[in-house]
Order: structure tokens, then sequence, then C-alpha cells
């Protein structure tokens, strides 16, 4: 995998001189955080766990590791052990605010972003010590976006 800095995970954040590079062990304790939420309604669709992989493999996952996300049991993982070994890892660059970013779309992905998601996502802010305003921006701001681009959509498909 090559060298991700935190700030790459979203790829919204900005170079920062503190950010450290992720090891393949925080990516995947990140990664398999992003589909316990995805699951939290009881399925992690074809187009979430699309949407994830796509992003491991445009961050430079290994296939070694792309099978270890696609192998990793959600359905019995235990999300405040995730959470520990990531806040362990004390990521610099707020970390914790880009898996939530990044859980917010990996849910919204199939185009349901289901009330357990939603609750998954504020007991994982919760774990990772981010505050429930911060929490709620994020979720706003990915809100701004899908209703962008749907303009941006209709924009582009009108005929003058």
């Amino acid at each position: 995998m090559r060298e991700v800095n935190v700030s790459d995970l979203t790829g919204h954040g900005r170079i920062n001189k503190k950010a450290s590079k992720v090891s393949e062990e925080i990516f995947l304790s990140y990664a398999c955080a992003l589909l316990v939420i995805a699951g939290a309604d009881g399925d992690v669709s074809k187009s979430e766990f699309d949407y994830l992989i796509n992003k491991a493999m445009r961050l430079g996952a290994t296939d070694v590791l792309i099978d270890k996300i696609k192998q990793f049991d959600w359905r019995n993982a235990d999300l405040t052990e995730l959470t520990s070994s990531l806040n362990a890892a004390n990521l610099p660059g707020n970390g914790a605010r880009a898996l939530l970013y990044d859980a917010i779309k990996v849910a919204r992905a199939d185009g349901d972003y289901h009330a357990r998601e939603r609750d998954t996502l504020d007991r994982t802010a919760h774990l990772l010590n981010v505050d429930s305003a911060i929490a709620a921006k994020i979720n706003g701001i990915v809100e701004m976006e899908v209703e962008a681009a749907a303009l941006l959509g209709d924009l582009l498909e009108q005929c003058d």
C-alpha cells in the first residue's frame, strides 16, 4: 500500500505537517469500522461495499488488504474495539472526523441512510471523542454535497 496520510482518507483534508502515515493495521481498522456502521441497518449493500473497496483501492490498498476487508465479519465485530485501536493510534489531522465523513458516504452509497446507521455513527462519534455538534456538521456537509450533485446533474441535463 502506498503511504497514506490521515488527510488522504477523506480526500478533503489539508496537507498537514502533523499528518502521520497510516499503517495497514490502522487502515484496516478504519475500513472495518466503516463496514460496521454501514451494516448497522442489517446489511452492507453491494453499492456500499463497492464504494468502500473503490476508495481503498484509490488510496493504494494492496490486494491482501482488500481481501482482509472483504473477509471481515462486520456482523460480529466490536465497534468499541475497532475505535479503541484508532484512538490508541492517536491519529493526528482529525482522523476521527475523516472516519465519520467516510462512514456517512459509505452508508449513503445505496441511497438509504437508515436511522440505525445514523445512530451507530453517533455512537462512533462518541467512542472517538468527537463532539456531537461536529458530527452533525459533518453530516450536514454530506447532505449539501448530495444536494449539490443532484442540482448539478439537473442543470447539466437541461436542454434550452
